[in-house]
């Protein structure tokens, strides 16, 4: 029974028959090429990024690449929508600005009220380690959370551990 094509699909559609000429020029490279004597004039099949990378170097002089469609259509349970940021990592970029934002202030409040208050100094840079610690936990925590892309846990997890490290040297050094 043929299928009914929607509208818009420009699929052509070619018998096996009239196909099999260019069915027989295709390969697969799975093996490092030294040279083209065995993919010339032949169409290779597979993901570019994995064949291209074991052909020779400039030997390639054209690439047809599938284009991205049905990216919202489920493959065997994968989608190839772009991921969403994991909710624990925004959280933990965002605890570490707060933290580096505090910094900020804590070294201008000691600047500018010349060592005294040094308790609301002390209270602001004690808040800002607490925030770092939680925002480093939650950015470790959130590489957890599948499916989920993990830029700013990355960003989170790195800024709040190096926040929090310039905080433990200011409390020894007694800065």
């Amino acid at each position: 029974m043929a299928t009914v094509k929607a509208g818009r699909n420009k699929t052509i559609d070619t018998p096996l028959s009239e196909g099999q000429i260019y069915l027989d020029r295709c390969i697969a490279v799975t093996q490092k090429q030294v040279d083209l004597g065995g993919v010339l004039d032949k169409t290779v099949i597979g993901d570019m990024l994995d064949v291209c990378s074991l052909l020779p170097p400039k030997s390639i002089d054209l690439i047809i690449a599938d284009p991205p469609y049905n990216l919202t259509k489920s493959f065997n349970g994968t989608t190839f929508t772009k991921k969403k940021e994991a909710k624990k990592g925004k959280l933990s970029a965002g605890l570490a600005a707060a933290s580096f934002l505090l910094f900020i202030t804590a070294v201008t409040l000691a600047y500018f009220l010349n060592d005294s208050f040094g308790f609301l100094v002390g209270g602001v840079g004690l808040f800002a380690t607490l925030l770092s610690v939680y925002g480093f936990i939650m950015g470790l925590s959130s590489f957890s959370e599948e499916g989920r892309s993990h830029k700013t846990s990355i960003i989170g997890s790195i800024s709040n551990g190096l926040i929090l490290i310039v905080w433990i040297g200011v409390y020894l050094t007694g800065l």
